[in-house]
């Protein structure tokens, strides 16, 4: 059986850094900034706009995603200046 943080670091984080860094190509950042940005390597950031990495949130149970998705919410709003 899987702790908590064991399903954060496999599952809940990687879905929330990829979905910060959609965000953000979105936006018109660079990849070179999103790295940056999320601490992470340009590679991964391009495995995160690609879909090869982070792209898993429908295994992580329902709870888990909305907590995780109001958290993303917060430091989306805190990366990019503004309140959401």
């Amino acid at each position: 059986m899987s702790t908590v943080f064991g399903l954060f670091d496999k599952y809940v984080g990687p879905a929330m850094r990829r979905a910060l860094a959609v965000e953000l190509y979105n936006r018109g950042f660079k990849i070179g900034e999103i790295a940056e940005i999320l601490g992470v390597s340009r590679s991964l950031v391009s495995r995160y706009l690609n879909g090869s990495r982070g792209s898993r949130a429908g295994d992580i149970p329902e709870d888990v995603f909305n907590t995780s998705k109001a958290l993303l919410m917060k430091l989306k709003a805190r990366v990019l200046g503004h309140t959401m």
